[in-house]
């Protein structure tokens, strides 16, 4: 998730979105909408969210991009790589 803010017009230069509101609550706001809108079926399925905000420039519009990415492969994976390091360990032992 990536939040893009309106620029204070009193400081154009800033660099870090450091002030209200605060990121886990807005990260927390768009798991519920996504949720609310159907997109997700429950927010407890995120297992990794990536989340910064800073300022819209430029022309560039605010709110927020989202990117969902399913992790049903990277699942089948780790299983499998879980499974190794259990065979190894019962073999050691």
């Amino acid at each position: 998730m990536v939040f893009y803010l309106p620029l204070p017009a009193s400081d154009p230069h800033r660099t870090l979105h450091t002030s209200v509101p605060d990121l886990d609550k807005i990260v927390r706001s768009t798991s519920d909408a996504l949720v609310n809108a159907g997109l997700v079926k429950d927010d407890s399925l995120f297992w990794l969210i990536s989340a910064k905000k800073g300022y819209a420039r430029d022309g560039q519009w605010c709110g927020v991009h989202v990117e969902l990415t399913d992790s049903s492969e990277f699942e089948s994976v780790a299983r499998e790589v879980s499974k190794g390091a259990a065979r190894a360990a019962r073999k050691v032992a």
